[in-house]
């Protein structure tokens, strides 16, 4: 329906003094494929969805599978992160929250988006669970030294103590 607050839409934005294209709703849209640019022999090719490829100097040097472009947009279930929190909430009950999860999903309580800096070097994902106050964030970026680094970053949106398990990696 246009116009409602869940269409996808985009905006530029600055964020920790850098001009970023923000998409939010990100994921009430078909993937589509990105690239982080850099100064180093690394590359990286990333969906929407967050499956990728990445590797240094060329497709033999691979760290993840190089597949094509439609390989990639299926892959987002076996290759790249997974977050996994279990939330205590002041009742005592649990409430588990994947921030990322496959298939998406369309839960209008979460808000997903995604941001590019203008130059092209680094890539976020986030996602806001509104209800628990809790948002999640993972970025890429290219390094020489490093390759590729992947930061994550764990936001409490609320005024009170959260409880809560973590577990976060690549697969």
């Amino acid at each position: 329906m246009a116009g409602d607050r869940r269409d996808p839409s985009g905006s530029y934005i600055e964020m920790d003094g850098e001009d970023y294209y923000r998409i939010s709703g990100v994921h009430r849209m078909p993937p589509f494929l990105m690239t982080l640019a850099g100064d180093a022999d690394v590359w990286m090719f990333v969906t929407s969805r967050g499956g990728l490829t990445a590797g240094r100097v060329d497709p033999d040097g691979a760290l993840f599978p190089y597949e094509t472009v439609d390989r990639l947009m299926d892959g987002h279930h076996h290759t790249g992160p997974v977050t996994l929190l279990r939330i205590r909430g002041e009742d005592g009950g649990e409430h588990l929250w994947q921030p990322f999860p496959e298939p998406p999903g369309d839960d209008p309580r979460i808000e997903r988006n995604l941001f590019k800096n203008v130059s092209g070097t680094r890539l976020i994902f986030e996602a806001i669970h509104p209800e628990l106050e809790i948002g999640f964030r993972y970025r890429w970026a290219l390094s020489d030294e490093y390759g590729l680094v992947r930061t994550a970053t764990l936001t409490n949106r609320g005024r009170r103590s959260v409880r809560l398990a973590l577990l976060d990696g690549l697969r």
